[in-house]
């Protein structure tokens, strides 16, 4: 989460691995759109708790960060470097 807080910018859309309430505390404090949780995963009782008060939508795959990137990536949503806020 370190580097999400120190590259992201306003409005991406955050992939994540991590389902504890940090990622949604990082989502919010960087002011993602949404989080999306690979391979499978749901954030836990108070991330989603959290997500729901500040109206973060929560979106999970069973893809695994490289596909569900890529996937994303070939349909046209831009890398972070290619952002545009």
């Amino acid at each position: 989460m370190s580097d999400v807080l120190a590259f992201s910018k306003p409005g991406i859309l955050l992939l994540t691995g991590l389902s504890n309430a940090q990622s949604v505390r990082t989502a919010i404090i960087i002011d993602a759109k949404a989080i999306v949780y690979v391979r499978g995963k749901t954030p836990d009782g108070a991330g989603a708790k959290l997500a729901e008060e500040k109206g973060l939508p929560i979106l999970s795959t069973e893809f695994m960060m490289y596909k569900a990137c890529g996937l994303l990536y070939s349909r046209g949503l831009p890398g972070i470097s290619d952002f545009q806020e």
